[in-house]
């Protein structure tokens, strides 16, 4: 998977859920997401979202078993941002374990929203 294809599959699906407000956040987080597994897990990552009741859950599943670390930016880097950003304009996120590697999940809170709080598709 690229990131231009995972940014594309995430327009698509968050339009046809009528969930264009969201796209923005959840095209970043895609592309970091993606980004991270390129770079890191050296393996095949499948990119997957869900539409729940209260909340869009994004996946990346890769074949690693290396885990993304959580880390205050240094200014002066010329990358390690990814995990940083993802836990700044997610809901939450975490990691599930699976046979094969990995599942990456963050949720996109529908009330997180700020430019439509009361609105839940």
């Amino acid at each position: 998977m690229s990131v231009p294809s995972g940014r594309r599959f995430v327009r698509a699906t968050l339009s046809q859920w009528g969930l264009d407000r969201m796209k923005d956040r959840v095209e970043l987080v895609a592309s970091e997401l993606i980004t991270n597994a390129l770079l890191h897990a050296a393996s095949p990552a499948q990119l997957r979202i869900e539409k729940l009741p209260d909340r869009v859950r994004l996946e990346l599943g890769d074949e690693s078993e290396s885990l993304p670390q959580l880390t205050k930016p240094n200014h002066d880097a010329t990358s390690g941002r990814g995990v940083f950003l993802i836990d700044t304009v997610t809901s939450c996120w975490g990691i599930t374990p699976t046979d094969t590697g990995k599942t990456i999940w963050c949720d996109f809170l529908y009330a997180d929203d700020p430019t439509d709080v009361n609105q839940h598709a």
